[in-house]
C-alpha cells in the first residue's frame, strides 16, 4: 500500500493555524508509527509523558483490526496509557480521537472491529474523565469524496481531506484550551 506521504503534515499545518492571533507558543508533536496499534502506543507513551504536554490526543485506527489485538485489549491499552499521562503530566489535558474516515472496502478487511473501536473510545474517554474527539464521525460518507483517497489506499485519505475534515474538527477541540 503506498500512503500519501504529505497527508502526514496535517498536525503542523493545524499548529501554524491555531498559532495565528494567540500570544500562547503552539507545539505539535507526533510520535505515532505508520501501521501500528495502542499496544505500540502504549510501549511507546513513557517518552511522551516525559515531556508533560499540556495536551495529549490519543488514537490508533489499527486497533479496529482484529488482526492486531481484540477491542478489549485496545480499550486496556487506552487505559493504561490514560494513566500514564497522568502520572508524569497530571495537568496534561487528555482526548482519545478517532481520524480517519476509511473507504466501505476497509470496513470489512482489516477493519472489521471499526464499529467496536468507535463505540468504546467515547465510553473509555467518558469512564477516564478526558475528552473524545470525534474526526471519523465529521466525515460522513467517504464515498461523496473519494477524491479525497487513492485507490491504492483506502485507509488514509490524501491532505485535502484532512484539511477538510481534520484539522477543523481538532483545531475546534483544542482551541478554547488555548484561550484559556
Amino acid at each position: 500500500m503506498t500512503v500519501d506521504r504529505s497527508s502526514r503534515n496535517w498536525p503542523f499545518i493545524m499548529e501554524k493555524k491555531l498559532q495565528i492571533g494567540r500570544s500562547v507558543r503552539v507545539r505539535t508533536i507526533t510520535t505515532g508509527r505508520e501501521g501500528q496499534a495502542s499496544g505500540w502506543g502504549l510501549a511507546n507513551i513513557g517518552p511522551i509523558a516525559d515531556v508533560r504536554p499540556d495536551m495529549t490526543i490519543i488514537g490508533f485506527i489499527n486497533d479496529a483490526n482484529p488482526v492486531q489485538l481484540t477491542i478489549s485489549q485496545a480499550e486496556s491499552n487506552y487505559r493504561a496509557m490514560i494513566a500514564a499521562v497522568r502520572a508524569k503530566a497530571p495537568a496534561s489535558v487528555i482526548y482519545l480521537a478517532t481520524f480517519s474516515q476509511v473507504m466501505p472496502a476497509a470496513r470489512t478487511s482489516p477493519f472489521s472491529n471499526l464499529t467496536a473501536l468507535d463505540s468504546m473510545l467515547p465510553n473509555v474517554a467518558s469512564s477516564e474523565g478526558v475528552g473524545f474527539i470525534n474526526v471519523r464521525g465529521a466525515w460522513g460518507d467517504p464515498t461523496a469524496h473519494a477524491d479525497e483517497f487513492t485507490e491504492a489506499d483506502p485507509i488514509h485519505c490524501l491532505l485535502s481531506g484532512h484539511l477538510r475534515v481534520t484539522v477543523p474538527v481538532v483545531s475546534a477541540a483544542v482551541a478554547a484550551l488555548l484561550d484559556a
